[in-house]
């Protein structure tokens, strides 16, 4: 009587099954799109430690548009910069560059992205002492005309 499986089949399925495997890591084209889609907010900022400073940027409506420019609107003042995507191995990097001085400048760096979803960009530093998380501004905007109205929505 033959045994079931050989060897050499039990090999060649593994190996089918390996090389068709797919990583979850999105496509590059997902992160611009997302990105230059819409306005953002800043919904979570953590520095050094829990305490949320997302506050320094109420009123903030952050656009980053295709041509790697983003602005940062505030009572009719704008701040502009430069931001940059970066894929390294299976990670993703968002670097901003703001000119100025002042507030804006903590968002001055290399950060990396490990939430991503087409309402939200979480991020974090390289060692993880901060956080940034971007909610795109239609999002928020529905949550407290929601919210205002008294309305409790279950998902």
């Amino acid at each position: 009587m033959r045994p079931l499986y050989n060897s050499i089949e039990i090999g060649l399925l593994l190996f089918f099954l390996v090389s068709s495997c797919s990583k979850s890591t999105p496509p590059a084209d997902f992160y611009v799109t997302n990105l230059t889609s819409g306005s953002w907010i800043i919904t979570q900022l953590l520095l050094e430690g829990p305490e949320n400073h997302a506050d320094i940027f109420d009123g903030y409506v952050f656009t980053f548009l295709e041509n790697r420019m983003v602005r940062a609107t505030k009572n009719g003042s704008t701040s502009k910069g430069q931001w940059q995507l970066s894929h390294v191995d299976f990670s993703t990097y968002l670097i901003l560059k703001f000119e100025g001085s002042g507030d804006i400048e903590k968002l001055n760096k290399t950060w990396t992205y490990y939430g991503n979803g087409l309402d939200h960009m979480s991020l974090h530093n390289d060692n993880w002492s901060e956080v940034l998380v971007f909610s795109k501004q239609e999002y928020q905007t529905t949550i407290r005309s929601i919210e205002i109205m008294g309305i409790i929505v279950l998902t």
